[in-house]
């Protein structure tokens, strides 16, 4: 699951950005809900969005039996771009103000 290598470093970008640092995937998470969600700068579908592909990228590395199939994956992929795209909005609204 390379891709959340991407999904992890939007967040992170975006908490960098805000003078914030998460210094593991779980660190992230939780600053990310209680920075960003808890505060409503994001809305709280993001945040599910980010804990399910936190899950699934967990399975995937840690529990030898799990496997996912494309069709398992494939909505993940939308939901990615819609995660990356809406932290990318965010960065960029900030560095203009």
């Amino acid at each position: 699951m390379k891709w959340w290598l991407i999904i992890f470093q939007e967040p992170m970008k975006s908490l960098d950005n805000d003078g914030v640092a998460a210094h593991s995937h779980s660190g992230l998470k939780t600053i990310f809900h209680k920075n960003y969600i808890k505060n409503k700068i994001f809305e709280e579908k993001l945040g599910e969005i980010l804990n399910r592909l936190m899950n699934q990228r967990d399975d995937a590395d840690y529990k030898v039996k799990v496997r996912f199939t494309e069709e398992q994956i494939r909505p993940n992929i939308d939901e990615a771009i819609k995660f990356i795209a809406t932290i990318k909005e965010k960065i960029e609204h900030s560095k203009i103000q």
